[in-house]
């Protein structure tokens, strides 16, 4: 019985444990939705004040102070 255990516990060790792509990908990811909500953040912000300043709710000057 203790053999029967051990050996399916050593079976979920292994399977839970990361491996080298596993880590890779994770890091994949993590730079990917770090970049894709940064430049998501930027179109979003662009895109409002467009829509803002189209509408009439926002004036721009051009002239330098």
């Amino acid at each position: 019985m203790l053999s029967i255990f051990l050996d399916l516990r050593s079976d979920i060790v292994y399977n839970i444990s990361m491996n080298e792509n596993d880590i890779s990908y994770l890091i994949f990811l993590i730079g990917m939705c770090y970049g894709f909500y940064h430049y998501g953040r930027q179109v979003g912000i662009q895109g409002a004040i467009d829509y803002l300043e189209k509408e009439g709710i926002l004036e721009f000057d051009d002239s330098e102070k």
